[in-house]
C-alpha cells in the first residue's frame, strides 16, 4: 500500500514531524489492501506500542483546549492516513 509518492505526501501533510511520519509509515506497511477494515487493523498493530500512542496525542493535542478526548487524537490520525491513502470504504 505505500510507495514513495504516499511517504512524500504524508511528510508534507504532518509537516515534516519524523515521529509521526514514523508512525505513519508502519501502518502503511501493515497495510495489504486499501480498506477501511485493513487501516483499522493497521492502526491497532502500530499503536500496541504506548510510545507510538503518546505521540499521537503530542501531536494532536490542543494546549488551549481544556476538554482532552483521547479519542478524538486517535480518530484524526486514523483520518488523516485515509485522506492520504484514499482508503476505501
Amino acid at each position: 500500500m505505500y510507495n514513495e509518492e504516499k511517504k512524500e505526501q504524508a511528510r508534507k501533510f504532518f509537516n515534516y514531524d519524523n515521529n509521526i511520519i514514523a508512525i505513519a509509515e508502519n501502518v502503511f506497511d501493515r497495510m495489504e489492501e486499501n480498506t477501511s477494515e485493513e487501516l483499522d487493523n493497521a492502526i491497532n498493530d502500530e499503536l500496541i506500542y504506548t510510545e507510538d500512542q503518546w505521540k499521537i496525542i503530542e501531536y494532536y493535542f490542543n494546549p488551549n483546549d481544556e476538554n482532552i478526548n483521547l479519542y478524538d487524537a486517535f480518530e484524526n490520525f486514523k483520518n488523516d492516513i485515509a485522506s492520504i491513502l484514499e482508503v476505501e470504504e
